[in-house]
C-alpha cells in the first residue's frame, strides 16, 4: 500500500510540474483585456459615445447671450448717447452711464493688465512666490489693521488683527511644505513655457471676457436708463 501511494504522489507531482507552465500562460494570456472588457480584479465603467450632454443649458446661456448682447446694442447704446437722441433720460443721466462704462471699461482692461503682469512675476519667481504670496497676505494684513486704528475704526482694526493672527498661523503651519508646493509650480510654469500656444488661447479667452464685461455693462445701463423714471418735484425742486 505504501509503494503504491509513493507512485501516486510522484505521478501527480510529474502531472503538476508538466501543466505548471502551461496554465501560467494560459492565464498570463487569458489576462489581457482587449478593448472593452474589464481587467481580472478591476471595475471598469461602460464605453460610452461623446456626446453634449448639457444641451438644455447651453441653450440657455445661448439665449441670455442674445437677450444681452441685444439690449446692449438697442437700449444700452441710446443709453450712452447725450441730448436729443435720447429723450427717456436728461443729460446728467446719460453723462452717468457714460461714466459707468468707461469705469467699467478700464476696469477690465486693468484686470487684464494685472493678469500678464501676474504671469511674468510667475516665470521670474516660481521658486519665491508661494513664500511672497504666504509674506504678502500676512503684511497686507497687518497694514490694514493698522490703518484703521488710524483712521479710528476700531472694528476694522481687529478684523485686520484677527487676519493677521490667522494669517501668521497658517503660513506657521504649512511652511514646510512650501518646498513641494514651489516644485510643482515651477514645474507647471516649465509645461507652460515649453508651450506658447496655452499663453495665446489664454489671452484670447482674457480678450474676449473684457468685451463679454463692456457688454453686460452696457445691457445694464440700458435696462436701467429704460426702467428708471424719475420726477421732478417743482414745490421742492427735487427728484
Amino acid at each position: 500500500m505504501e509503494e503504491t501511494s509513493n507512485i501516486d504522489n510522484e505521478l501527480t507531482e510529474k502531472l503538476m510540474a508538466d501543466e505548471a507552465p502551461t496554465t501560467t500562460t494560459n492565464l498570463l494570456h487569458d489576462s489581457t483585456p482587449t478593448q472593452g472588457e474589464a481587467t481580472p480584479g478591476f471595475a471598469v465603467g461602460e464605453h460610452q459615445e461623446p456626446k453634449y450632454r448639457d444641451g438644455f443649458f447651453a441653450i440657455l446661456w445661448y439665449a441670455q447671450m442674445v437677450i444681452v448682447l441685444t439690449i446692449a446694442l438697442t437700449w444700452g447704446r441710446s443709453a450712452l448717447k447725450l441730448g436729443e437722441d435720447y429723450k427717456d433720460v436728461d443729460v446728467a443721466a446719460n453723462g452717468d452711464a457714460q461714466l459707468i462704462f468707461i469705469i467699467s471699461l478700464f476696469a477690465a482692461l486693468g484686470a487684464s493688465v494685472l493678469s500678464s503682469v501676474c504671469l511674468g512675476v510667475m516665470w521670474q519667481f516660481s521658486t519665491y512666490l508661494v513664500q511672497l504670496s504666504l509674506v504678502f497676505s500676512i503684511v497686507n494684513a497687518l497694514i490694514v489693521a493698522i490703518l484703521s486704528f488710524w483712521a479710528g475704526s476700531v472694528v476694522g482694526g481687529m478684523c485686520g488683527l484677527l487676519f493677521f493672527g490667522l494669517s501668521v498661523c497658517y503660513a506657521f503651519m504649512v511652511w514646510h511644505r512650501i518646498p513641494f508646493a514651489a516644485a510643482n509650480l515651477g514645474t507647471a510654469i516649465h509645461a507652460v513655457k515649453s508651450n506658447y500656444g496655452i499663453v495665446l488661447v489664454a489671452f484670447l479667452i482674457v480678450g474676449l471676457a473684457v468685451i463679454w464685461t463692456c457688454t453686460w455693462t452696457l445691457a445694464l445701463i440700458g435696462v436701467y436708463t429704460k426702467t428708471a423714471h424719475c420726477t421732478m418735484d417743482m414745490d421742492n425742486g427735487s427728484m
